[in-house]
C-alpha cells in the first residue's frame, strides 16, 4: 500500500514555532546571558550556563558577558513565546518552523551552535515573519 503525503494548509499569522538564536549585523551573538528566558520558561526547557569570573568576555561592545552554554530541550518546549517576549536584546526568536525530528533523544537538545546555525539559515524568513507579526505584538 502506498502512503500519500499529507499537505499542509499553511501557517496562520502569529504562529509560534521552534525558537532559535539570531546574530546582530556584525555577525556576533546577541545573547548577553541575562537568563531571563530561562527563568520565564514554564516547562524549564531552556538551560543557560553563564561564564564564571574568568569566563568568556563578550565579543561586542555594550555586552558584559556571553553564555558559556545555551541549550533548548525541544522535547519540553511548548512554544509559548515567553522566551522571545522576555529577551531584552531580541536574541531569541520563534520561527515558523513546525517540522523537525531526531532519530534519538539527544538530537532534540539544541545547543548554542545549532540554534545559531538555524537562525542564520532562516534569517530572511525570520525577518519577514517578525514584520508580518508586528501588529500582534
Amino acid at each position: 500500500m502506498e502512503r500519500t503525503r499529507r499537505k499542509h494548509r499553511g501557517i496562520i499569522d502569529g504562529y509560534r514555532g521552534a525558537p532559535y538564536l539570531v546574530k546582530d549585523q556584525a555577525g556576533n551573538t546577541k545573547c548577553v546571558s541575562c537568563q531571563l528566558c530561562e527563568f520565564v520558561c514554564p516547562p524549564k526547557a531552556i538551560r543557560i550556563v553563564p561564564p564564571g569570573p574568568a569566563g568568556q568576555l563578550a565579543d561586542r561592545p555594550n555586552a558584559e558577558k556571553m553564555p558559556a552554554e545555551f541549550e533548548i530541550n525541544m522535547l519540553r518546549c511548548i512554544f509559548c513565546g515567553f522566551c522571545e517576549e522576555s529577551c531584552p536584546v531580541d536574541s531569541i526568536v520563534e520561527t515558523h518552523i513546525l517540522e523537525y525530528h531526531g532519530e534519538k533523544r539527544g538530537d532534540l537538545y539544541f545547543t548554542k551552535d545549532m540554534l545559531l546555525a538555524v537562525g542564520d539559515r532562516y534569517e530572511g524568513e525570520i525577518a519577514a515573519a517578525k514584520a508580518a507579526d508586528a501588529k500582534y505584538r
